[in-house]
């Protein structure tokens, strides 16, 4: 045998050759790797057959995901086939019925989420029924019949309530000009879970379709507040502001209304809580089936004594004249039969110079009242009214600070600047708070 690198002969079973020190390979005989391919053609096919055996059919197979051709298809029977293709379709379904995104569902319910007001306070609100009926919270409208509503793009529309509770803090407006207007869907069989994520909707101070997100964080809380009595309300994590009471409370998974948002925690403003639209579901019903009437309505608000009509229809009924007191006790006449019958009279009388409103106003009695209120009264520089938009503010030269008073809080209002929030001065905790 000779060397393969030098080709001098080497000697016999040597593994190194003498001339140049290069080890001898040794070549495989013929029946050496004859057995070694048998041998892997053997091992290949024993895993083939386990694959397709074990695994073929399994939903858990590593190549249950992998394309199917024509040929297969058509040597499975009919069952077979419509069996292996059912999951695609499934996840087709799946795919189609996506979930909307936060920013839709939220642009989706403020078409119908309105701002209360009366002349004296201001809340949320929304729509309930395509017959017009809004729902909102009814310390918003308390004391009042006579509601306007205005929509997300400024239109004011008149509303009258036809439903109220000073117990459960519920109350029904009807607005006629949104009769026909498709509400947001509202659930109002089911209770929500704990931990499912909310939006809260409303006007909180005045800021006309703000959202807020959190979380429901608890149930069935109940507490009381002057006449109202909470009960099972849930507990979230979103802050109930002045001006939100009334709105929507929506679960952002099942997309749809499920509380009214009535009041927020005095221990700390991020904690709100609200009416689950479920419990209060029949008496809302039974409002709109059978309306309250006028006396009834405001009867829970000023007592069963109440003595009140509207002015177009009169005065206070009854009453007796006296010629002595020269006056009516309980005025007979409406509002327009009075003025038009006797407005004339009353200004002439009062423009007569012995007359008892010249008497009172004398330029003797005026300058007296004025002097007096000036050395006794109290006048702030600071002060500020400004008669075009009849808005009062204040300078606080101390602290370099503008005040301003929101007529709809009834509270003094200020902004700062270093964290960028206004802040708002809370009756009950004595300090001004963020909104």
């Amino acid at each position: 045998m000779y060397c393969q690198s030098c080709g001098k002969e080497r000697r016999p079973n040597s593994k190194f050759c003498s001339y140049c020190g290069s080890k001898q390979v040794q070549k495989l005989s013929p029946f050496t790797v004859i057995f070694l391919s048998l041998l892997l053609f053997g091992v290949i096919g024993v895993s083939i057959f386990i694959v397709t055996n074990f695994y073929g059919n399994s939903a858990n197979s590593p190549f249950a995901g992998a394309p199917v051709t024509e040929n297969q298809l058509n040597e499975k029977g009919p069952e077979q086939v419509a069996e292996f293709t059912a999951p695609e379709i499934e996840k087709q379904e799946l795919q189609d019925e996506q979930k909307r995104e936060l920013t839709e569902i939220i642009a989706a319910a403020q078409e119908t989420v309105y701002t209360v007001f009366t002349p004296y306070s201001q809340g949320s609100g929304f729509l309930y029924n395509t017959e017009g009926a809004v729902i909102t919270n009814a310390h918003v409208i308390e004391g009042e019949t006579d509601i306007y509503v205005k929509t997300i793009n400024g239109v004011e529309y008149p509303g009258t309530v036809i439903g109220y509770s000073n117990e459960t803090d519920v109350a029904v407006i009807l607005v006629p000009d949104l009769i026909g207007v498709e509400p947001f869907n509202l659930e109002v069989s089911n209770s929500s879970n704990i931990g499912e994520e909310i939006i809260a909707l409303g006007s909180p101070l005045g800021l006309e379709n703000t959202a807020t997100m959190g979380y429901i964080t608890g149930k069935n809380r109940s507490f009381v507040i002057d006449s109202y009595v909470y009960e099972n309300l849930y507990q979230i994590s979103a802050p109930i502001s002045p001006g939100s009471s009334g709105g929507p409370l929506i679960s952002k998974s099942s997309e749809k209304i499920v509380a009214i948002n009535s009041a927020e925690s005095l221990e700390d403003a991020m904690i709100g809580f609200s009416i689950p639209l479920y419990t209060v579901h029949s008496l809302i019903e039974s409002w709109i089936n059978q309306p309250m009437t006028e006396k009834e309505i405001l009867a829970q608000y000023y007592g069963d004594d109440v003595r009140y009509d509207s002015w177009s229809d009169g005065y206070f009924d009854g009453g007796e004249y006296s010629d002595d007191e020269g006056f009516y006790h309980y005025w007979e006449y409406g509002y327009k039969d009075f003025w038009s019958e006797l407005g004339d009279v009353l200004w002439e009388y009062f423009g007569d110079d012995d007359s008892y409103y010249d008497y009172w106003y004398d330029e003797e009695y005026d300058d007296y009242f004025e002097e007096k209120w000036s050395e006794d009264g109290y006048f702030d520089e600071n002060i500020y009214y400004d008669e075009d938009t009849g808005e009062w503010s204040y300078y606080d030269e101390v602290e370099d600070i503008w005040y301003y008073y929101d007529g709809y809080l009834d509270a003094w209002t200020y902004y700062d600047e270093n964290d960028g929030m206004w802040y708002y001065y809370d009756v009950v905790l004595d300090e001004y708070i963020p909104y």
